[in-house]
């Protein structure tokens, strides 16, 4: 069943393979955000507005499932 399918081969050559893929995307993504935020001045602040959103996202709803544990604790 293994056998059929693309890529089954030995790990090593798995691993190559996909760093070979991966991280030259990565990289060329991370260059590409990192210029669209250090571009022209007039887009500058929504570009960093988009690329830090999730991350804000993500405190936000920590700070208020953090603050309903509190007060349930201490009530």
């Amino acid at each position: 069943m293994l056998v059929s399918i693309p890529f089954s081969g030995s790990p090593s050559a798995n691993t190559v393979v996909y760093v070979a893929i991966v991280v030259p995307v990565a990289v060329g993504l991370g260059l590409g955000v990192a210029l669209l935020i250090e571009s022209a001045a007039s887009l500058r602040s929504l570009y960093r507005t988009i690329y830090f959103l999730p991350v804000m996202a993500t405190l936000i709803g920590m700070s208020i499932v953090w603050e309903l544990v509190v007060i349930r604790s201490s009530a």
